[in-house]
């Protein structure tokens, strides 16, 4: 079967290679070109890149929102949704909003 598209995944693995090449911009853009593909799980997976990428690139009330609708995706697995609460309780803690961070924080399951 041929594809006129790169799949999800292998666009969340070009947004990987860019951010650790530096290049944040083009991973978001990556990331957010992943969201478009349907397959189970994917949009999850681009969804918390994306909120790691946007963080470096200090756009954090995007990342936020990004870790956060991860984190309140009930269909998400579960250990995804750990990862992106604690990569929301490190954003919310480092732009001085300790509350959220200490709430979610109690939620984790360590």
């Amino acid at each position: 079967k041929q594809f006129q598209y790169a799949s999800g995944f292998t666009l969340c693995a070009l947004g990987n290679a860019q951010g650790g090449k530096g290049d944040w911009r083009a991973a978001v853009e990556s990331y957010e070109e992943a969201t478009r593909d349907d397959f189970p799980g994917v949009q999850t997976l681009s969804t918390a890149y994306k909120a790691l990428a946007l963080y470096e690139l200090d756009e954090k009330a995007q990342a936020i929102e990004s870790a956060r609708a991860v984190v309140n995706d009930n269909a998400a697995p579960e250990d995804v949704r750990d990862d992106m609460r604690a990569a929301l309780v490190g954003f919310l803690h480092a732009t001085g909003e300790d509350k959220g961070a200490r709430e979610l924080l109690s939620g984790l399951n360590l």
